[in-house]
């Protein structure tokens, strides 16, 4: 077709249809310049929020991996547990009974039960969550990085926890960032409970426990947040082997719940709304291009390449809409790594990029065909006449 003969600019060979679309977006520089703009700082918005989120998605799904590694069985307080936003950590709410292991290891094919402490520690700014295990040795701690950074602490030095000494055994990459990892029974004495915050306990059959279990309420939905009538705890079947149409496991839907609950945040929803204005601005804009041009594209229909006209509007809001969308990658991006940098996450900006282009399909379809169809369902001679 005629439209697509190469013609040069600047030397540089472009197909011709491209040529006339940057040409028509070149005649108006203030609107396409503030369209693309506009679509930008939406899509930004969009990026930013999405990549906070995502980030904080993946820390907590760390720290669960890392809290629950070597057990397929979780078991928490009846008020059940929170990813912590203050310190990037789980965190319970409130502790489990005290005989609370000893009821868990007298059920059914229950085995290898371990407790733990969580609490959490405000170092200036920073929170930081210290992990208390019973396979640690006692007096001293092993920390994340960001933890060994705020306490200024170095390998084989001390710090001072609560008025306490411990010795720094090891700063551990593999220990989730903000993490202080204890003895059970020095974090007991820190905070003078020595109730477990959680269990973590293998067992052979979940559906049997579950079936049978008569002083947890037992599931692999996170989103059961409390335990019923007369129960001590929530246990949570780690693998998802309740059911035989269960093929998710814990982890996988408490990552999709954690990123579900961080996205429908207020500012999750202002994200959305600014999407949708910058996508309103990119159709008004087009449509009050139709308006101005309707003479070229009268004429167009006129003489029968009514196709033509097509091809050359969706080039157009194609160049409009990827600009847009580059453009807002861009600001997104820099508005991440400049303002948050203790949250930056280049894993997290880049899925954050791979959701949003995935709007960007429907963007461009329905930003060219609604103003087109305007066009389209008026004849030339209507369009001619409109303009005389």
């Amino acid at each position: 077709m005629a439209c697509w003969l190469p013609l040069s600019i600047e030397g540089e060979p472009v197909p011709k249809l491209f040529k006339l679309a940057f040409d028509s977006l070149r005649r108006q520089r203030e609107r396409t310049a503030f369209t693309i703009v506009g679509l930008a700082l939406a899509i930004a918005t969009v990026v930013l929020v999405f990549a906070i989120s995502l980030r904080f998605e993946s820390s907590s799904t760390d720290s669960l991996l890392y809290v629950t590694q070597g057990g397929n069985l979780w078991m928490v307080p009846a008020l059940g547990f929170d990813a912590s936003n203050r310190s990037q950590f789980i965190q319970t709410n409130g502790r489990l009974p005290a005989d609370a292991a000893a009821k868990l290891r007298a059920a059914r094919g229950v085995t290898d039960v371990h407790a733990a402490i969580v609490d959490e520690l405000d170092v200036g700014t920073t929170v930081l969550a210290i992990f208390g295990r019973g396979d640690h040795n006692a007096g001293s701690v092993v920390l994340g990085r960001t933890a060994a950074d705020v306490l200024h602490a170095t390998p084989g030095g001390t710090i001072a926890i609560r008025d306490r000494t411990f010795r720094v055994a090891q700063i551990d990459d593999k220990v989730p960032p903000t993490v202080i990892e204890m003895a059970y029974a020095d974090l007991a004495a820190l905070t003078k409970d020595a109730s477990p915050s959680w269990l973590l306990a293998t067992v052979a059959n979940p559906r049997d426990f579950a079936a049978t279990s008569t002083d947890f309420t037992v599931t692999s939905d996170p989103s059961v947040t409390t335990a019923g009538a007369n129960k001590i705890g929530l246990a949570y079947a780690l693998n998802g082997q309740l059911s035989r149409f269960d093929v998710f496991s814990f982890k996988a839907k408490f990552g999709a719940s954690v990123l579900n609950k961080a996205t429908s945040t207020i500012f999750g929803q202002i994200a959305r709304i600014t999407l949708l204005l910058g996508f309103f601005l990119a159709i008004s804009s087009a449509l009050m291009t139709i308006e101005e041009r309707r003479v070229e594209f009268g004429i167009l229909a006129a003489v029968g390449i009514t196709d033509d006209v097509l091809y050359l509007f969706l080039a157009e809001s194609g160049i409009v809409f990827l600009a847009g969308f580059l453009g807002g990658v861009l600001f997104g991006g820099l508005a991440y790594g400049l303002f948050l940098p203790a949250l930056f996450d280049a894993n997290a900006l880049l899925k954050s990029v791979l959701i949003v282009s995935t709007y960007l399909p429907a963007m461009l379809v329905m930003g060219a065909l609604i103003p087109l169809n305007r066009l389209l369902q008026r004849s030339p001679l209507e369009l001619l006449r409109q303009a005389a």
